[in-house]
This record gives C-alpha cells, structure tokens and sequence, in this order.
C-alpha cells in the first residue's frame, strides 16, 4: 500500500474513482434488479425485453381500450368533420365565426336556440334565431346575402328556412332606400336523436 501511495498520481487517482464509482453503480443495480423485473412482468416482456407469447400483462389490456379510442375518436372525428359545424365546437360558435368573417363583416350576433323537434325517428330539428345585438348595426344586402350562403356553404346540417330584411332608415314609400338593412334570420340544424 506504501509503494501504491509513494508513487500516486493522476493515473492511479483516476483508477480508486472508477473502482469506487463501479462499486457504488454495482449495488445500485442490484438494488433497482426487483424493479426491472417487475416492470418487465407488467409489460409482458421477457429476459431479453422481447414480449412474451401470452398478452395477459396489464398493459395489454390498457393498450387494446386506448387503440379502440383512438380508433372510435378518429371516427367520429371525421363524421363531425364531414358535418361542418363541429369545425367550431357549437353551431353558435360555428354561426357567431362566419358573422365575424371578413367578407362579411356582420360583427356580433345574437343566436338563440329553441328545443329540438323529432321530425322523424332518428333525427331532430333545431332552430335558431339569429339577429344582431345591436338593434341599430345596418348592414348591405351583399354582406346580409354571403352571411346566408356561408352558412349553408360551411355544413351540410344548417339550411337557412328564414330571413327577413328591413331598410335601417326609414323612407317615404316612393323614395328608393339607400342599402343599408337590418336582418331577422332563422335557420334549421338537423342533427341525430339523442346527441
């Protein structure tokens, strides 16, 4: 040991860091050896970390519900798609976004909702009332006319059933407005019984 601690240098330094860091890592391992083994139990894995033949580990049966989601949400996810208005989240949300278009412009809107109305099995009607929150907002017939065709273009669910135009300032009978209108418009939104 004397002649070892006589000639100590930087080499032989390194080797005492390396046995003692080798030991230290050894138990460590050891002491983690019951935890590999049981996550390899719970993810079906063998010895070499292959998946055994049999899928009764507890992840399988977690893996087989998340792919059947997954599965079930891209389904649904591309029916709503297909349907427009769940571009938006709601057919508010989806009627409120084209009024905020800007080649529209109508700005804010009100849209009530009434019940829905079993028109026949399997699917329901809804109607909504659309208007514009400020009783005074005047608008021109084009921007009144693409609000419509942007409804009826953006989901094959909403047809427009109703729409009444009204000049903003009021004139003599025979005088020719100026085109500026106010608008009262309702639409109908068929949708699944149930949900």
């Amino acid at each position: 040991m004397k002649g070892f601690l006589s000639g100590f240098n930087s080499s032989r330094a390194m080797i005492v860091v390396f046995v003692i860091a080798s030991i230290v890592l050894g138990m460590r391992a050891l002491e983690n050896q019951d935890k590999v083994t049981t996550a390899r139990t719970r993810l079906g894995l063998d010895e070499s970390s292959l998946p055994q033949a049999g899928l009764n580990a507890e992840v399988h049966g977690t893996l087989r519900k998340i792919i059947h989601e997954s599965k079930r949400y891209t389904r649904l996810q591309s029916e709503l798609e297909g349907e427009g208005v769940a571009r938006e989240g709601s057919p508010q949300s989806y009627i409120r976004a084209i009024a905020k278009h800007q080649q529209i412009g109508l700005g804010r809107i009100e849209v009530n909702t009434t019940p829905p109305k079993q028109i026949k099995p399997g699917s329901m009607d809804r109607e909504l009332r659309i208007r514009p929150q400020d009783a005074k907002s005047s608008f021109s017939r084009l921007q009144a006319c693409n609000f419509m065709y942007k409804l009826e273009e953006g989901s094959n669910r909403i047809r427009v059933t109703e729409f009444e135009l009204a000049t903003a300032d009021r004139t003599d009978p025979e005088a020719i407005p100026n085109d500026r209108w106010t608008f009262d418009c309702r639409v109908t939104m068929r949708e699944k019984a149930g949900g």
